[in-house]
């Protein structure tokens, strides 16, 4: 899984109980034969991954270069494995947070050059976590400021306090271990801030990686 191992990074938060907590980046693509099977080879690696973790309490977010089937503007350019690969997380328990919170709105966290927009970032939640959920939003001001081509996605989830100290762990076997890598140009954070319950921001950096 060679694909997987520089474009996931996973990574296990303490709240009331332990969180895994797994970002991706999925590559980009041309028409080009080459770029074509590297994102053929990730998303299917990544949605294997994904079956091992319906047992877990899993917060799973990234920019996902793929938008829903029903996305608004619609898309000739994105195939149907594209669309199975997403499809595939909810299969296997993973639930569209901003969808659930918001199914009749339709949101861009990355504008083209044209001025199209796409909801590439995506938040997913495990079912033991939905009741949990308290909100999942887009800030825009990343973006605006230049600071990266995406907007920020912040979600925010109302746990139990831990009344014990969190044991001493690392990350939690999610069927391969060996196989995720850690991705520096994003980065996750956990923090807890007052009457909003655990808010997960995902923050962002320049990067020449694509």
């Amino acid at each position: 899984m060679a694909e997987v191992r520089h474009r996931l990074v996973a990574s296990e938060v303490w709240a009331s109980q332990a969180i895994t907590v797994v970002g991706a980046y999925v590559p980009s693509r041309d028409a080009s034969p080459a770029k074509i099977a590297r994102k053929q080879r990730f998303l299917s690696q990544m949605t294997a991954l994904a079956r091992h973790w319906t047992q877990e309490c899993l917060v799973f977010l990234g920019d996902l270069n793929i938008v829903s089937r029903q996305h608004v503007p619609r898309f000739t350019a994105f195939r149907s494995w594209e669309y199975d690969a997403l499809e595939a997380l909810e299969r296997h328990g993973l639930v569209d947070a901003y969808a659930l919170l918001y199914p009749n709105e339709q949101v861009h966290s990355w504008i083209g050059r044209k001025g199209a927009g796409y909801r590439y970032d995506c938040a997913f939640v495990s079912a033991g976590l939905v009741p949990y959920l308290v909100d999942c939003e887009y800030v825009h001001e990343p973006r605006e400021l230049g600071l990266s081509d995406h907007a920020a996605v912040v979600l925010t989830l109302d746990l139990p306090v831990a009344q014990v100290s969190p044991p001493a762990c690392g990350v939690p076997e999610l069927g391969h271990r060996g196989d995720l890598g850690f991705y520096a140009a994003r980065s996750y954070s956990l923090s807890r801030p007052p009457r909003t319950g655990w808010r997960l921001t995902r923050t962002w950096e320049r990067s020449a990686t694509g």
